[in-house]
């Protein structure tokens, strides 16, 4: 069924127009098919998250049929960082959902990849500005350079991208987020993109929010052309809190602290 045609701002170039369907991650990289997602923020914000069962499939969630994406991108921008970038990423989710299938999902080995570093982490960054406010672009021209020029090496250290396996959970979108306490040092500026085979991180000025990360930024030092094998060994995470970033518990763990949550609230109201 074709879609609407929807025009605003490109999330990376700024120009105004008609907007393409952005597939995230892209299609080819098994975002092809019928997913779950949660329909708002609205349920949060009332505070009735409590009241959905995130560890059970669909639970709280709608039905998503032909991938996930958004229309966040210009005609232009959309067709020349997947033609530029795509592929590359594609091969390498590929090559790692392989990883995880031989190995049962509990890889513990080094393995041996091969693709184009530099291409995958730009596929990596063009994917954050889908899922980011549009003010992102404003606020990091660096980064917009960084995609709009397909020979442009290296990342500012303001900026680490971190990578996990993820075969477990729910989708993950979290475009800006911050983790800490405001006005303390240790406050950090996060965004988050789970769908397997992988889930990214994106921070700036931060430190790594959880040390089972993997720190993949330095893809971004090779030559656009330049293409190697990379023996990669990914922590295997699981997403089950989709508004959460960098919550990586279990199904266990989650429904035990759900239970200490309600047997509090018990022991309050009984001595209110």
């Amino acid at each position: 069924m074709a879609r609407h045609k929807m025009f605003g701002t490109c999330k990376i170039c700024g120009a105004y127009g008609q907007l393409s369907f952005e597939h995230v991650p892209p299609e080819k990289a098994f975002n092809n098919g019928r997913f779950h997602y949660m329909a708002t923020l609205e349920q949060v914000s009332r505070l009735e998250v409590a009241d959905i069962d995130f560890t059970s499939p669909g639970s709280g969630f709608r039905k998503k049929q032909g991938g996930i994406g958004f229309h966040s991108l210009c005609v232009k921008c959309n067709n020349t960082t997947g033609r530029w970038y795509a592929s590359s990423f594609i091969d390498w989710a590929h090559q790692s959902m392989a990883i995880l299938l031989k190995a049962n999902g509990q890889p513990t080995l080094n393995y041996p990849t091969y693709f184009f570093p530099l291409r995958v982490i730009k596929q990596i960054v063009a994917m954050f500005f889908s899922i980011k406010l549009d003010v992102f672009r404003e606020e990091e021209p660096e980064l917009v350079k960084f995609v709009l020029d397909r020979e442009r090496k290296f990342l500012d250290d303001r900026y680490k991208i971190y990578c996990y396996y993820n075969i477990q959970g729910h989708k993950r979108y979290i475009g800006n987020n911050f983790m800490g306490e405001f006005g303390s040092s240790g406050i950090i500026h996060l965004s988050e993109l789970s769908f397997p085979p992988f889930g990214f991180v994106m921070t700036i000025d931060s430190k790594k929010p959880d040390d089972r990360l993997t720190d993949i930024s330095h893809f971004a030092n090779f030559e656009y052309n330049r293409w190697i094998d990379y023996y990669q060994k990914f922590a295997v995470l699981p997403t089950y809190m989709p508004f959460v970033p960098a919550d990586y518990r279990t199904k266990e763990e989650i429904q035990s602290a759900i239970d200490r949550s309600k047997s509090n609230r018990g022991r309050t109201e009984v001595t209110g």
